[in-house]
């Protein structure tokens, strides 16, 4: 993961997100540069656009998870960060 950096007062984190499941089909991980103060849901807004996936898409149902935890949309991320990418599961 790369160092968090400064650019004039805007703080700029790194934030590792690794794909699991339906997800896998845009590789194993990415990297996001964002400035610090991003919420999860902001991130997932982003990936959504990076993947041209509609708003409607399989992200809107997804979940973000660190630190062995699942993250609310509205989390602040404010350092360096790797996450993790979860679709929905059905079982039955």
């Amino acid at each position: 993961m790369s160092d968090t950096s400064d650019a004039g007062d805007l703080k700029i984190i790194t934030v590792d997100v690794r794909f699991f499941g339906a997800f896998r089909k845009y590789g194993e991980e990415t990297c996001v540069m964002l400035p610090a103060g991003y919420t999860v849901g902001e991130l997932k807004k982003q990936l959504r656009i990076d993947f041209s996936e509609p708003e409607s898409g399989l992200l809107a149902d997804s979940v973000m998870a660190g630190g062995n935890r699942f993250l609310s949309d509205d989390e602040v991320l404010t350092e360096d960060v790797e996450l993790a990418l979860l679709p929905p599961v059905c079982g039955g």
